[in-house]
């Protein structure tokens, strides 16, 4: 079996905002995320849409805490979680940038 994996997207955080641009996961098994050095902030959360351009909401998990990746390590790669990967399109949701800051999307079709 082919693993296809796709090319690289970036995910940009605009100065003094916090939601990244869209990132499109559709027909996505699985997705990493790489933290720039210069990123300010130790954890994210996702907001997720059906739609491209649909309203963006927080991802929650089967108890309904916000999903969350913590003790973030700039310059490493962490996974999505499932629980975004369900969406059609998501976003992350950082604390606000001083910069703009590029965080690198890798991801395998499913």
């Amino acid at each position: 079996m082919t693993v296809k994996t796709r090319s690289p997207v970036a995910a940009v955080i605009a100065i003094s905002t916090t939601d990244s641009s869209v990132i499109d996961v559709v027909d996505t098994a699985s997705a990493s995320f790489l933290i720039p050095a210069t990123f300010t902030g130790t954890s994210v959360t996702f907001k997720a849409s059906a739609t491209t351009d649909g309203t963006y909401t927080l991802v929650s998990d089967s108890s309904g805490a916000a999903v969350t990746v913590t003790n973030l390590t700039v310059n490493e790669w962490h996974p999505v979680p499932d629980e975004v990967l369900t969406h059609g399109f998501f976003k992350i949701v950082g604390s606000s940038q001083a910069a703009e800051r590029t965080i690198t999307i890798l991801s395998k079709k499913s």
